[in-house]
């Protein structure tokens, strides 16, 4: 099936000032990974706030704070 557009996750990884992009192959994988994020997070970039270099057409970018970053690191690993 590919990773699809719908299955991507762009998340700002704010203790570092970087993006990365996240692939998923699945609708399951993709709704389990924004569930967590929208627990762990309660911010997204839109239009005109979002960092240089990120693209206009991707609605979903997700910040991950500091005191985030553990979590978040465990669970992409186990994803």
């Amino acid at each position: 099936m590919g990773n699809p557009d719908g299955f991507m996750i762009v998340c700002y990884l704010a203790w570092c000032g970087a993006g990365a992009t996240y692939r998923f192959s699945n609708q399951s994988q993709y709704n389990e990974a924004r569930a967590f994020l929208d627990g762990i997070t309660n911010v997204q970039f839109h239009g005109d706030e979002l960092p240089p270099n990120y693209s206009k057409t991707m609605r979903g970018y997700y910040t991950i704070e500091k005191k985030d970053r553990e979590a978040f690191k465990n669970f992409m690993q186990q994803a």
